[in-house]
């Protein structure tokens, strides 16, 4: 559930009956995300502590959360049913998804691109300052 981009409140409505709903959903919700075992299971998911992980891989994490929640919201919205605000989110998720498909996902803009090759430079940096142990 943690990597499927549902979001908590209803990931939890999986597991309860269905006469569980509203308030009671959310606070078990925000229970659940905070339970110990949970935030273990997402350490296991992304490959190590949040604050551990390179700049590069936490960049590659949220993006690939970003994906599956952008995914999740498509699948469970029926857009004949959208108008404003959530026909343009819609609209927004179906074409970042659409480049993603079509290879595009890596084609970044211009301050984008500057942002990571400091990130690249920073980190090769210190690995050439890296004192030597003998």
């Amino acid at each position: 559930m943690l990597a499927t981009g549902v979001p908590a409140v209803d990931a939890v409505r999986y597991f309860l009956p269905e006469d569980v709903l509203g308030d009671v959903a959310r606070e078990l919700a925000e229970r659940w995300a905070r339970c110990a075992a949970v935030r273990d299971a997402q350490v296991e998911l992304n490959g190590g502590e949040w604050s551990e992980l390179s700049p590069q891989e936490r960049i590659e994490k949220a993006l690939e959360k970003h994906y599956n929640e952008m995914a999740y919201y498509l699948f469970t919205t029926n857009y004949g049913e959208l108008d404003g605000a959530r026909k343009t989110k819609a609209d927004a998720c179906r074409v970042a998804l659409e480049a993603k498909l079509a290879g595009l996902k890596g084609q970044m803009d211009a301050l984008t691109r500057f942002y990571l090759d400091m990130v690249e430079k920073s980190n090769a940096a210190a690995a050439r300052h890296k004192p030597v142990s003998h």
